[in-house]
C-alpha cells in the first residue's frame, strides 16, 4: 500500500459521507495496579480500535465494547510502547523486557486481533534506546525507529528498517544530534520526516526516504528573543507544507501554545499564539483540511505543579491560519493528562487520556470517541434546565477573560458585596477581588485585594457597618492568609497576614474582635493536623490561638457562627491520619475558646463533609455538604440536622446526577428551606456540572428540585441569601467556553414552588446487612415470578458476580456469597422482566 500509512487513507477515503459514530467514554482499570496508561491506539483492518497500555492489550469496538483484552507480560517486568495494524488484521507491537540483572531488550512481537502473540522476536538487548516507534513503509514493509542515547549523552535517531516478513532490509543511525525532544512521523512516499529543534532553536526537517537517503531542510521561522519557543510537534499541511507547535513562554512563568506554518520550502508564511488557560501545554496535533486539531494539557501554574494537582485534557480546533474555532474540556474534576489524538474520519474523533481518582490513588486510562465538532453526547444530564436567561452575567473586569466566584453576602441596601478572582494574562495567576452591586444587580464598585495571587475565602458583615474578609494564597510551602477590614466603599482599614494552614472561615464576636477557623499542625508535627481557632481582636491583632483535635486524627473547621446562647458553633470534619474517609465534626466553644462538647457523625466507608452550615429558629444546626463513597466515584448531596447539643435528629442523601453537593442553605419560613449546590458533573467525560436549588422541609425531606446551567458549561455556585426585597439570590460563576468565566446571579422568589422529586425506585427490593461481611440477602416483595438477573460491579464498573436465580413467590429472599469480593463499595443491579433496580452492597470485615 503506497502512502503515508492506511490511516491516513482511511481518512481521505472517508471524507465524503462519513457517518458519525456513537461517542462514548470507556476505561480500562488495570487488573492488578494503580497506575497504567495508553500508550498506543489505531484502527484494525476490520474497523475495531487497538489500545495498548504498559502491559495490556485492548481490542473495542466503535460503540465501546470490549471485544478482546489480554495481559502481555514478559521477563522481571515489561511495557508496550508501540503497536502498528496490518493490513491481514493483525498487529506489531515493540514492547521493552526488562532482565533480572537489570538488562532490557526490545522485542517485536506480532499479534492476532485477539492479543494473541503469534511471534516474539528479539530485535535490540541495547539498553541504551528510548521512545521507540513502529511506522509503516510502502508494501507492508515498515520501521522501527528510537533514540540512543550515549555513554557520554549524546542523542541520535536509530532506525531499522524491515520487510513484510520482520526481516531487517537496513539500519542506520541519523548523524544530527537529539535534543530530548523530537517528533518521527511517516511521509506520503513511505519515507519518514523527522522534526526537531536544536540548541540554538533553529527547526530541522529531515526527510528520510526507503533506501536510506537522507535530506536536511532548515525551517526558517520567527523568534522573539524575549520567548523561549519550544516546538516539539509538526504536521504536514494540506498544501505541502509544514504546522510547527509547541510552548511559548513569555515570560518564562507563562505557558502558551505557539504555532509556525511553514511553506514546503521552509519558509515561514504566519504565526500565532494561542492563550486557553493556564499552563498550556501542547500533547499532541493534527492537520485536517480545513484546519488543525490541537490536543492539550491546560489548567496547572507552577504551585499546582508543586502541590500535583490541576490538569484538563482540552481539544482545541483552528482553522487554517491559526485562529481557535471552538475548544472543549474533558477529563474529571482532579488531574487528567492526555495521551493520544487519532482521527477517524471528519465525524469521529478519538482522545485517550489518563484520569486520576484521588479516592482510589489510581490513575486509569480512558478512551473519548467525539463527534466532529468535539462533543460528546452520550449520557446528557437527565433533568430539565431552566432556560439560559435565568442568569444574570457580570463581568465587572472587561478586559479579563476569567471570573471565579468564591464567596457572596447581601449588603444593608439590597445590593450584594462578593469575592471572585481574575485571571492575570502576563503570569496566568487568579488575584481576589471584591465586588460590591446595586439593587438592580450591576456593579457599583469592583476592586483588587492584594496585590499578589490568591482567593478570598470567607466574607461577612461586621456589626459596625463594615466588612471583613479572609483571604488565602498557596505556596508550594504552605499558606497565607489575610484578615483584612473594608468599610462599605471598599478602603481597607487594616490588615493582618498570618500564616498558618487551610484557614477556612471567620465570625464576628460581639468584643469587636473575629474568631477564625480551619485547620494547622499540631504539637505531633506534619503528622497531626487539628482544628485550629484563632482569636483577632478589633484592632487586627492575634489575641490567642488553640488547637482542638485527638491524637491519630485530622480534625478541620470550615464554618463558624455565633449561636443563640451567645457562644459558637464550628463544622468540619474529621478523619484518620492518612485516610481518606471522614466524617462530619462539630464544636462548641464559648466566647474565650473554652470547649463546650464535640461529636463526630461516623459514616460508614464515605467521606462526608459539610460545607454550609445555619441555625434553625428553635436553635438546630442545620447542615449541608456531600457524602462520597469510599473507593468509588459516586459523590451524593448530604443533609444532617442535630439539636443545639449535637446530637443526631436526622441525616439524609439525595442522588441527584453523577456528582452532587451542597455548599450553601438558607430558611424561607413556615418549616422550609433552600438548599442550593452542583450536580451532573461526570465522574470522567463532558467538563460540565450544574447548580441545582432544593426545597426541603423540617425533617429534610425533598419538596422540590430545579436545576439552572447549559450543557458542556461548568457552572460553580458558591451562596444563596435573601434580599430586602423577599427575594433569594443564588451567585457563583461558570464557564462559558473553557478557559473564559464569568459571575452570574440567579434570583427567585422565596416561595418558589419548585417541580417535585421524581418517584422513588421500586419498593420492596432491598439487601441485608450492609455492610455484609460472607453474605447478603437479596429480599423482594413483589407480584413478579420468574428469572432475576443479579449483576455484582465495582466502583470501577467492573464486573465481579453475574447470577440468574428463579422467583417464584411474592415474597422471596436469596442469599448472595460476596466472601469472595475485597472489602469495598459495590453496585448491585437487580432485573426481573422490566423492572430495574440498582442498590449500594459495602462489603466489610
Amino acid at each position: 500500500m503506497q502512502g503515508k500509512s492506511y490511516l491516513i487513507l482511511l481518512y481521505c477515503l472517508l471524507t465524503t459521507g462519513a457517518r458519525a459514530q456513537e461517542t462514548f467514554v470507556r476505561h480500562f482499570p488495570h487488573p492488578q495496579r494503580d497506575y497504567h496508561a495508553i500508550n498506543g491506539m489505531a484502527v484494525l483492518a476490520s474497523g475495531d480500535y487497538a489500545l495498548i497500555t504498559d502491559d495490556q492489550y485492548y481490542r473495542i469496538n466503535n460503540r465501546g465494547q470490549q471485544l478482546a483484552h489480554q495481559s502481555i507480560r514478559s521477563g522481571r517486568s515489561s511495557y508496550l510502547n508501540a503497536l502498528l495494524p496490518m493490513p491481514d488484521g493483525r498487529l506489531r507491537v515493540a514492547q521493552r523486557v526488562f532482565l533480572d540483572n537489570n538488562d532490557s531488550e526490545l522485542h517485536l512481537l506480532t499479534m492476532d486481533a485477539s492479543g494473541q502473540v503469534q511471534e516474539d522476536r528479539l530485535i535490540s538487548t541495547d539498553a541504551l534506546t528510548s521512545y521507540e516507534q513502529l511506522l509503516p513503509g510502502t508494501q507492508d514493509r515498515f520501521y522501527i525507529t528510537c533514540r540512543y542515547t550515549s555513554p557520554e549523552g549524546i542523542s541520535r535517531l536509530h532506525i531499522q528498517f524491515r520487510n513484510s516478513q520482520g526481516v531487517e532490509i537496513w539500519r542506520m543511525q541519523v548523524p544530527n544530534e537529539l535534543p530530548s525532544t523530537f517528533q518521527v512521523k511517516s511521509d506520503d512516499n513511505g519515507g519518514l520526516e523527522l522534526f526537531f529543534t536544536d540548541s540554538k532553536q533553529q527547526a530541522w526537517l529531515l526527510s528520510i526516504d526507503e533506501t536510506g537517503l537522507i535530506r536536511e531542510q532548515a525551517l526558517n521561522i520567527s523568534l522573539d528573543p524575549q520567548s523561549y519557543l519550544y516546538l516539539p510537534r509538526f504536521a504536514r499541511a494540506g498544501d505541502g507544507g509544514y504546522l510547527l507547535a509547541g510552548t511559548d513562554n513569555q515570560p518564562l512563568d507563562k505557558k502558551d501554545i505557539g504555532l509556525r506554518k511553514v511553506d514546503a520550502q521552509g519558509r515561514q508564511q504566519w504565526e500565532a499564539r494561542i492563550d486557553v488557560f493556564q499552563g498550556d501545554v501542547l500533547a499532541d496535533l493534527q492537520a485536517l483540511p480545513d484546519g488543525y486539531l490541537l490536543l492539550i494539557n491546560s489548567g496547572r501554574t507552577e504551585v499546582d505543579w508543586l502541590l500535583n494537582r490541576g490538569r484538563e485534557i482540552v481539544l482545541m480546533k483552528t482553522d487554517l491560519q491559526g485562529k481557535p474555532l471552538w475548544r472543549k474540556a474533558l477529563g474529571s474534576n482532579n488531574q487528567d493528562n492526555p495521551r493520544g489524538l487519532l482521527v477517524i474520519n471528519p465525524r469521529t474523533i478519538l482522545v485517550a487520556g489518563s484520569i486520576y481518582d484521588p479516592t482510589t490513588l489510581s490513575v486509569t486510562p480512558s478512551l473519548f470517541q467525539l463527534n466532529g465538532t468535539g462533543e460528546l453526547t452520550t449520557d446528557p444530564f437527565p433533568h430539565t434546565l431552566q432556560p439560559p436567561d435565568s442568569f444574570q452575567w457580570l463581568q465587572p473586569e472587561p478586559a479579563a477573560a476569567v471570573h471565579k466566584m468564591t464567596k457572596a453576602i447581601p449588603d444593608a441596601a439590597g445590593g450584594w458585596l462578593a469575592g471572585f478572582q481574575v485571571l492575570h494574562t502576563d503570569d496566568e495567576l487568579l488575584y481576589p477581588y471584591l465586588l460590591h452591586t446595586a439593587a438592580s444587580g450591576q456593579p457599583v464598585w469592583s476592586k483588587r485585594v492584594l496585590e499578589y495571587p490568591g482567593s478570598v475565602v470567607s466574607l461577612k458583615p461586621t456589626p459596625d457597618g463594615h466588612y471583613i474578609v479572609l483571604t488565602e494564597t498557596v505556596l508550594s510551602g504552605g499558606q497565607i492568609h489575610n484578615l483584612i477590614k473594608f468599610t462599605p466603599a471598599g478602603d481597607s482599614v487594616w490588615a493582618y497576614t498570618f500564616f498558618s494552614g487551610a484557614i477556612r472561615d471567620v465570625q464576628p464576636t460581639r468584643d469587636g474582635g473575629y474568631l477564625v477557623t480551619g485547620q494547622e499542625r499540631g504539637p505531633g508535627g506534619s503528622s497531626a493536623l487539628d482544628l485550629v481557632l484563632l482569636k483577632i481582636n478589633a484592632r487586627g491583632q492575634q489575641v490567642w490561638k488553640k488547637l482542638f483535635g485527638q491524637t491519630g486524627l485530622w480534625e478541620r473547621g470550615h464554618i463558624i457562627l455565633e449561636t443563640p446562647e451567645k457562644e459558637y458553633i464550628i463544622a468540619g470534619f474529621s478523619q484518620q491520619s492518612q485516610d481518606i474517609l471522614s466524617t462530619v465534626y462539630l464544636l462548641k466553644v464559648d466566647a474565650n475558646g473554652q470547649q463546650r462538647w464535640s461529636r463526630t457523625y461516623p459514616a460508614a466507608m464515605a467521606t462526608n463533609a459539610p460545607y454550609g452550615m445555619l441555625i434553625t429558629p428553635n436553635g438546630d444546626y442545620l447542615l449541608a455538604g456531600f457524602s462520597a463513597a469510599a473507593y468509588g466515584p459516586r459523590r451524593d448531596l448530604l443533609l444532617m440536622r442535630t439539636d443545639k447539643n449535637g446530637n443526631l435528629l436526622w441525616e439524609q442523601q439525595y442522588n441527584l446526577h453523577e456528582l452532587d453537593g451542597a455548599v450553601s442553605l438558607v430558611s424561607t419560613g413556615n418549616g422550609r428551606y433552600m438548599v442550593t449546590g452542583t450536580a451532573g458533573e461526570p465522574v470522567a467525560g463532558r467538563r460540565e456540572k450544574f447548580v441545582f436549588l432544593m426545597s426541603i422541609d423540617e425533617s429534610g425531606k425533598q419538596l422540590g428540585v430545579t436545576y439552572y446551567g447549559i450543557p458542556g458549561q461548568l457552572s460553580t455556585i458558591t451562596n444563596i441569601f435573601p434580599l430586602i426585597s423577599r427575594q433569594l439570590l443564588l451567585t457563583g460563576s461558570a464557564q462559558e467556553v473553557y478557559g473564559e468565566e464569568k459571575l452570574f446571579s440567579i434570583t427567585v422568589n422565596s416561595d418558589i414552588v419548585l417541580p417535585p422529586p421524581p418517584d422513588p425506585p421500586a419498593p420492596g427490593i432491598r439487601l441485608y446487612p450492609v455492610p455484609a461481611r460472607y453474605f447478603t440477602r437479596l429480599v423482594i416483595t413483589h407480584p413478579y415470578t420468574g428469572s432475576v438477573q443479579v449483576r455484582v460491579t465495582d466502583n470501577l464498573g467492573r464486573t465481579k458476580k453475574q447470577l440468574v436465580y428463579q422467583k417464584q413467590t411474592e415474597s422471596w429472599t436469596q442469599e448472595i456469597p460476596v466472601a469472595d469480593l475485597a472489602v469495598g463499595l459495590y453496585y448491585v443491579e437487580i432485573k426481573m422482566g422490566e423492572e430495574r433496580v440498582v442498590k449500594k452492597l459495602v462489603v466489610g470485615r
